[in-house]
């Protein structure tokens, strides 16, 4: 198990669907600072391949109860992108790099510690 979460939904019989966090994954093209935190930190995401496109990137923040408690669309810098959620609760949560399409670029975990 590696130290980076991923999310996993599961569905049951009765079509419910459940997000849990997984250990699994690969977050290489993103760095977060500093972690733990205290609410703000700051986003980058390293890459030679990637080129964002004037529809920018995705980033979504999810709880270990799987519920997106930040997203923010169209991101059109890959390094030195500010985040604040300093409004959550302490503990453990999951951010998520997309590209406009959708694919996974890159997830890491954040420690948020008050």
């Amino acid at each position: 198990c590696s130290s980076d979460l991923e999310m996993e939904q599961k569905h049951d019989d009765n079509n419910n669907t459940a997000s849990m966090l997984c250990c699994d994954g690969n977050a290489a093209d993103v760095s977060l600072y500093p972690n733990p935190t205290h609410g703000v930190f700051t986003m980058e995401v390293k890459s030679e391949k990637l080129t964002v496109k004037s529809d920018g990137l995705q980033v979504e923040i999810y709880n270990v109860l799987g519920e997106k408690v930040y997203s923010h669309y169209q991101i059109t810098k890959l390094s030195n992108y500010q985040i604040d959620i300093s409004n959550q609760p302490s503990g453990i949560y999951l951010l998520r790099v997309l590209s406009a399409d959708g694919t996974l670029i890159g997830q890491k975990k954040i420690i948020l510690s008050k």
